[in-house]
Parts: C-alpha cells; structure tokens; sequence
C-alpha cells in the first residue's frame, strides 16, 4: 500500500505487523509461479503483474491475502482467495 493514501498511525501499525509476521514467512520466488497465468490475472483483471502474481500464489497456497489495496480486495475473491484488510489482522496478533 502507497503510504500516502494511509495515515500516518495505520502506517505505523502496518510495519509494526510486518515486523511481527517475519517469523512466520516462507520465500516464494516469481519464478516458482506460472508466468503465463499471472499475465493471465493481470490482463483480464487490468491489474498489476505484482498484484496478480499475489492472487496466484494465494490461489496456489489455497491462503487468504491481507490487504488494503482495491485492486486486491475487488479481485482476489473472484479467485475464491479471502482478503483480510490491516484491521483483522492487527486484532489477530494482538490474541
């Protein structure tokens, strides 16, 4: 997300999570993605490649997606892929 179109205490709580959520994250390079499917994504949705290729890897991890950005919320549900917005996600590390 474009820290311009967040506030600034949203701003900080997003990085605070971040910071908390690398103990939990797994690599997964573009190349280990369908190239083809991704552009795929991206053309029939008019999104970004970097977006799409978001969509895919969910799709592939059959993993919901945290996001606040529109593109990802609108069109990741078309791809039975849940999206949770910075909000639920805040409230579940604080369990």
């Amino acid at each position: 997300m474009k820290f311009h179109r967040m506030r600034e205490n949203e701003a900080l709580s997003a990085c605070r999570a971040s910071k908390m959520l690398t103990r939990y994250i797994n690599l997964h390079k573009i190349t280990d993605l369908d190239v083809d499917e991704i552009m795929k994504i991206a053309i029939k949705n008019s999104i970004t490649f970097y977006d799409a290729s978001y969509i895919l890897l969910a799709r592939e991890l059959k993993a919901p997606i945290v996001s606040e950005g529109n593109d990802i919320v609108n069109i990741a549900p078309k791809y039975s892929i849940k999206v949770y917005g910075l909000k639920h996600l805040l409230n579940v590390l604080k369990q």
